[in-house]
């Protein structure tokens, strides 16, 4: 199986620190004197966005996404059911970060948002909880596979705002769900078959707070590289007044 991805995570124009963490298996390799195990293994990726407003979201973020990683490439055999590993290692993170929260005060309050990908020949495994996202795109559409856990998503659900108006709705940033926050956290898992030529874009909400999914589409449909889709999407964020952070994955079996 092939398949290339770009990446990137860049602070906001209004932010004291980068809440954001993203792992992909090139990141992986960096950190590792051994990468056997990265090279041995289904491809991870993981997004996390430090909940804004809290203590210490920066460590949060970035303790979620290592905890997730080293517990995949560490398992002593090959993962086969990846709902319930998505749910024991996320429920695993969060008791975590509670205990942390629990004996320092610095780290009282902190939370996480996360949304990981493993894929497995021409099927993918997804897991979120909080509002980052993770979109499909091919044949010219592209579809949103995860739900938002937010106040605004269940106005969304419930047919009371169309999907364009969670970017202008006030409180959009008010989560229902994240890692750290309550003791029982159980994440949305999805399994999907894989188009035969596809584009996975998985993003924190300092991309989505401001652009539609319309002009996500647009902006992957035009690109001739995956690099080019990441700086147009960077750069609509920014034009569109994004100040949060971005952080952004995108992999393809077939654009680079």
């Amino acid at each position: 199986m092939s398949f290339f991805y770009n990446s990137c995570s860049i602070s906001g124009r209004k932010s004291v620190r980068n809440e954001d963490f993203i792992l992909v298996p090139e990141i992986m390799k960096q950190s590792t004197e051994d990468d056997n195990n990265i090279n041995s293994r289904d491809p991870l990726f993981i997004l996390c966005d430090g909940i804004g407003g809290h203590n210490s979201g920066h460590i949060a973020s970035k303790m979620c996404a290592e905890m997730i990683a080293e517990n995949f490439y560490n398992s002593a055999a090959e993962i086969t059911d990846y709902k319930n590993w998505f749910s024991d290692i996320f429920s695993k993170v969060n008791q975590r970060i509670l205990e942390l929260g629990k004996i320092a005060e610095d780290y009282q309050n902190m939370g996480t948002t996360v949304v990981s990908l493993v894929i497995k020949d021409n099927v993918a495994f997804a897991a979120n909880i909080g509002d980052s996202r993770l979109y499909l795109a091919y044949q010219d559409r592209i579809i949103q596979i995860t739900e938002d856990h937010s106040q605004v998503w269940k106005l969304y659900k419930a047919g009371r705002i169309r999907k364009n108006d969670l970017i202008r709705i006030p409180g959009k940033n008010i989560i229902t769900k994240a890692i750290g926050i309550d003791a029982d956290v159980e994440p949305d898992f999805y399994k999907f078959e894989l188009p035969e030529k596809y584009i996975i874009l998985m993003c924190s909400d300092g991309l989505t707070d401001v652009v539609i999914d319309t002009d996500i589409k647009t902006e992957i449909s035009r690109a001739e590289n995956l690099e080019e889709i990441i700086d147009n999407l960077y750069s609509l964020a920014l034009h569109n007044r994004s100040n949060d952070d971005i952080s952004m994955i995108i992999v393809s079996n077939y654009l680079e």
